[in-house]
């Protein structure tokens, strides 16, 4: 592991085990907030003397009765160019079995797709299992890119897995990536650890232009979220990533990520 990441490490075993012994002190109905605010950064390390890429998000979350809306902004840093972008994702209950996620947004800075758009339905199905189909479209200066994805999951008591994959048509062919996560859930729903697995060569973070210059990627993340104060939640996250760029060129990336929530 990179060394600089190894305090992040010790970081996070030690808050696993303070949010265990003090799980009930923290823990919140939610049920009666219907805001939240929630700030993200995450910094990406290379070994191959790329300089680190940073990413930063905003965004605020209103609930209503049958939806939710989630306004966000970004900004990212990468390859000494930086930009903004705005996006809004909303969840759509149109039963209680039957919901749908949407997504838009809008760059006009060159490292974010000048217009994003993602649609996709869920269906909760008996037995605990839940699926959806899904479908993605990013439109950038050089070019567009259209996902076809979907996703099928199981509640096995206290634990999450799901499968997603992904489909990406490009220059004749189709490109196939696979993500797995599982997920054990300790007080209540925002209380978890994550484990994510994943093959292939679309990026788990389909936000800049960078993330699609590779040609295969295997990576191994966990993320780890807990009560800090009564309404404030807080997220960390570690990844390890092996990425071909080409035949002939290969790195390895290291991501952290902070999460921060309020709840109001």
């Amino acid at each position: 592991m990179n060394k600089h990441f190894l305090p992040f490490v010790v970081v996070l075993a030690i808050l696993f085990l303070h949010s265990v012994l003090l799980a009930q002190e923290y823990k919140l109905n939610n049920e009666e907030h219907i805001n939240k605010l929630l700030i993200n950064y995450n910094l990406d390390s290379f070994d191959s003397g790329n300089k680190p890429w940073h990413l930063t998000s905003l965004e605020y979350e209103r609930k209503f009765s049958f939806s939710s809306v989630i306004p966000r902004l970004n900004y990212a840093r990468r390859f000494n160019e930086n930009g903004f972008q705005f996006e809004t994702d909303s969840y759509i209950f149109i039963s209680k079995k039957t919901y749908t996620y949407l997504n838009a947004g809008f760059s006009e800075d060159i490292i974010f797709p000048k217009l994003r758009f993602g649609i996709e339905p869920y269906q909760v199905l008996p037995e605990g299992f839940e699926a959806s189909v899904g479908f993605r479209f990013l439109s950038f200066d050089q070019s567009d890119i259209r996902i076809f994805t979907g996703s099928i999951g199981k509640y096995f008591g206290n634990y999450w897995v799901s499968i997603r994959p992904f489909l990406v048509p490009e220059s004749g062919e189709t490109k196939f990536t696979l993500n797995i996560l599982a997920r054990r859930y300790f007080t209540d729903k925002y209380n978890y650890l994550t484990l994510r697995l994943a093959w292939g060569s679309y990026p788990s973070q389909s936000l800049t232009l960078q993330e699609f210059a590779r040609t295969k990627s295997n990576s191994i993340g966990f993320d780890y979220s807990f009560w800090l104060l009564k309404d404030i939640l807080l997220g960390l996250g570690l990844s390890y990533e092996h990425e071909e760029i080409n035949d002939n060129l290969t790195r390895d990336r290291y991501t952290f990520i902070l999460m921060l929530t309020g709840f109001f």
